[in-house]
């Protein structure tokens, strides 16, 4: 199978992305040679599929927030040394 991989832009705590059903996420981080921020990479089949929206939390070192630990995407450090970790909370994702 054929897939295709897309970036999208992280600006606020809370994300609500509409990914193609099925979108395996790959990785988090941010991008200082094309643009200030964090992105989520996905990947999902070239073939045209029905999308769904899921929703993402960004949270800083140190910050509280309502999240299930066993859903983190990943963490990362930025070029200024400070530490971001991504967790999905869309209602029902594994």
């Amino acid at each position: 199978m054929s897939v295709v991989v897309w970036k999208h832009s992280l600006p606020a705590v809370v994300n609500n992305l509409d990914l193609a059903v099925g979108a395996k996420v790959l990785h988090f981080d941010e991008q200082p040679a094309v643009a200030a921020g964090l992105f989520l990479w996905e990947a999902h089949g070239t073939d045209v599929r029905p999308t769904e929206t899921r929703t993402f939390q960004v949270v800083g070192t140190g910050d509280a927030a309502d999240v299930d630990t066993g859903r983190h995407v990943g963490s990362v450090v930025t070029r200024i040394g400070l530490v971001f970790h991504l967790f999905e909370t869309t209602d029902g994702a594994a």
